[in-house]
């Protein structure tokens, strides 16, 4: 009989609509209560069978990795519920990219989730009133643009450029975990120096394309160009566990769902690496 951890990573990864709700309940009180947050969970299961911190990891990568890989599609909303409730101020950069997602018309509720998310890790959210709520759409839009508009003036005094708009279509994942396998391996098939190679995969990975999923260990493969070669992304959650040239991912396409190499495949190429 699988653990508690185990149905939400199933239902996280699956289609089921019913499984993805367990899932929700489920990580979202593991995260609250490995916080010492017991009363109250939606799950109180969970106050019997306490999650790992790798279990806990593994709970947050896979809502990391709905959140980025369709962070306007209805699930990434309530998987930015669920990564609120994680005490966690590394995924302060995932929040604040779903906010930029949902900046302009966006989903209003999934806006109030981040918000929320984000003053839980002890962002200054301003709020205009104590009264704030789900159903104030209209508050909520101008708080996120506030706070934005916030984040990137500060950003400008210590220097730092505004984060650049991501292409219709491409995803940037250039903060993803990367392992060391993945490492090597972009230094064995790029011939790029072991010095260079974690900065050098990172801008890569700034603009990838979805290629598809495997759907017997929830890894996404991505395409990125570097050097104006195509260079594919093995992930897992927010971990990027492996590196391959085109020919090396070629043969494994139908793992991942798809039958052919994507049409024009010039063009696809090229938009990743024009200019934005």
């Amino acid at each position: 009989m699988p653990t508690l951890v185990e149905r939400a990573l199933a239902g996280l990864r699956g289609d089921d609509p019913s499984a993805f709700a367990e899932a929700l309940a489920l990580a979202s009180s593991f995260f609250e209560a490995d916080r010492g947050w017991t009363d109250g969970l939606v799950a109180p299961e969970v106050a019997d069978e306490r999650a790992s911190p790798g279990d806990l990891l593994a709970l947050r990568g896979e809502l990391v990795r709905i959140v980025r890989d369709d962070p306007r599609g209805p699930r990434a909303a309530e998987a930015v519920y669920a990564l609120g409730r994680r005490d966690d101020p590394t995924l302060r950069g995932v929040l604040v990219g779903f906010l930029r997602e949902h900046r302009r018309g966006g989903d209003a509720g999934g806006t109030y989730q981040a918000l929320i998310a984000l003053e839980n890790l002890g962002e200054a959210i301003p709020w205009e009133s104590d009264l704030h709520g789900f159903d104030s759409e209209a508050e909520n839009r101008r708080v996120a643009e506030r706070y934005l508009d916030r984040a990137d003036r500060a950003g400008a005094a210590r220097g730092e450029d505004r984060p650049p708009v991501t292409p219709k279509g491409q995803r940037d994942l250039g903060d993803a975990r990367l392992t060391r396998h993945a490492l090597g391996r972009f230094v064995e098939r790029f011939g790029v120096e072991p010095g260079e190679a974690e900065p050098a995969l990172r801008a890569a990975l700034g603009r990838t394309r979805r290629l598809g999923r495997n759907p017997t260990n929830g890894a996404v493969a991505v395409l990125a160009v570097f050097r104006g070669r195509p260079l594919v992304a093995v992930l897992r959650g927010d971990s990027c566990l492996t590196v391959l040239t085109w020919p090396q991912f070629e043969p494994r396409l139908a793992e991942f769902g798809r039958a052919h190499v994507p049409r024009k495949w010039g063009r696809f190429l090229r938009r990743l690496s024009d200019p934005p």
